[in-house]
C-alpha cells in the first residue's frame, strides 16, 4: 500500500510548466530531497509488510504440519541434523596411512624384556636351601710349608681347611685314619700376627678359632696348626723349613 500523501507529491512533480518556471534552484533541491525521503519510506514500509506476511505464512504452514500429527517427524529431523553436526569427522586417508605404517625395529620389545613380562611359575624351596655344605679333601700338590699349603688350596679353587664344629672334627679324624698313619696335615689355624700367642685365628676367613682343643698349648709365637693322623692338633713353627707337610682343603657345595 502506498502512503496517503503520494498524490500531492505527484502533483508537485507533475505540475504545469508555468509553475515550474517560478521554482528557483533551492526549491528544486528541496523538492528532490522530499521525493527521496518519500521513496525510502515507501520501500521500508513494503519490506516490513513482506517480512510480516512471510512470518505469518511460515507459522501457518508449521501449524498445519503439527496439526497433522507430524510433530515426531519434525523433532526427529532436528535431532538428526544436530547429531550430524556434532559428530567428529574421520580422515580416512590418514587413518589408512597410520594402519599401514610399519613398526620400527627399535620400538619392538626384545626377547629379554618379553621374558621379564611373562609371569614366572611359583615354587617352594626347602628350609635348608641357603645352607651350604662343606667338603674336605687332601691337597693334590704334595707337601709344603704352611703358607705354601695356603696358596696351593687357592690354586685348586678351594681354601685351607677350617674346623668349626665337633662334627667336622670327627669327620676329619675318620678320614685321616683311613688315609694314612704317622703324617701331619696343615689346617688354617695360626697365631701369626696375634699379640696373644695362645689366640688362634683362621687365616682363610680371618675369624677366631673357637674349636681349639683344651689340651693344646700354643706358647710360641708364629705357630701354625697341623693335624696328626689321629686328628690331634699339634703346634708347628710356621717358618721352620723342616716343617713341610701335606694339607687339607675345603670347599662348599
Amino acid at each position: 500500500m502506498a502512503p496517503q500523501n503520494e498524490f500531492p507529491f505527484c502533483c508537485i512533480v507533475c505540475g504545469n510548466a508555468e509553475q515550474d518556471t517560478f521554482l528557483d534552484t533551492k526549491g528544486v533541491r528541496r523538492m528532490s530531497l522530499k521525493l527521496d525521503t518519500y521513496i525510502r519510506g515507501w520501500i521500508d514500509a513494503m519490506a516490513f509488510q513482506c517480512q510480516r506476511d512471510s512470518v505469518r505464512t511460515f507459522s501457518t504452514s508449521l501449524k498445519m504440519i503439527l496439526t497433522k500429527g507430524n510433530a515426531a517427524v519434525v523433532l526427529l529431523w532436528i535431532v538428526c541434523i544436530s547429531a550430524s553436526v556434532a559428530l567428529p569427522t574421520v580422515d580416512e586417508e590418514n587413518l589408512l596411512q597410520s594402519e599401514e605404517k610399519p613398526v620400527p625395529a627399535s620400538s619392538k620389545p626384545k626377547a629379554d624384556e618379553v621374558k621379564a613380562i611373562v609371569p614366572q611359575g611359583r615354587y617352594l624351596l626347602p628350609a635348608d636351601f641357603a645352607v651350604k655344605h662343606k667338603k674336605f679333601s687332601i691337597g693334590t700338590q704334595g707337601v709344603g710349608s704352611f703358607f705354601r699349603a695356603w696358596r696351593n688350596c687357592i690354586d685348586e679353587g678351594k681354601a685351607l681347611a677350617t674346623i668349626e664344629s665337633e662334627r667336622e672334627q670327627k669327620f676329619l679324624e675318620s678320614m685321616l685314619e683311613a688315609t694314612s698313619s704317622g703324617t701331619n696335615y696343615w689346617i688354617a689355624a695360626t697365631n701369626v700376627g696375634s699379640l696373644i700367642p695362645n689366640k688362634l685365628t683362621w687365616i682363610t676367613i680371618d675369624l677366631p678359632v673357637k674349636t681349639k682343643p683344651s689340651y693344646l698349648n700354643v706358647g710360641a709365637p708364629s705357630s701354625c696348626i697341623a693335624l696328626s693322623s689321629t686328628g690331634a692338633w699339634t703346634s708347628k713353627n710356621c717358618f721352620n723349613a723342616l716343617n713341610v707337610f701335606p694339607y687339607i682343603c675345603e670347599e662348599y657345595f
